[in-house]
């Protein structure tokens, strides 16, 4: 495994546990302001996790996109010159 699949394997895993975390948060969060719909402090929680997630979630995708370039652009390279 190359050191940017290494990367790779360690950034995506770690992006998918922080999304882990953040969905189960909104997802409590929600079932919360569904008994509790007045509460403000809730509302933003929820409003920046959601941020957060999106934020999360966009550089993974930005991550893979790279990857699978770098793949592409490294299967072009002929076996005998690569180092």
């Amino acid at each position: 495994m190359s050191a940017i699949e290494q990367w790779f394997q360690y950034s995506y895993m770690t992006g998918l546990s922080e999304l882990h975390e953040i969905d189960f948060a909104l997802t409590e969060l929600r079932i919360y302001l569904n008994r509790t719909p007045e509460d403000d402090m809730a509302i933003r929680q929820l409003k920046q996790l959601t941020e957060k997630r999106e934020q999360i979630a966009s550089k993974l995708a930005s991550d893979c996109k790279s990857l699978q370039q770098a793949a592409v652009n490294e299967a072009d390279v002929p076996p005998d010159s690569r180092i």
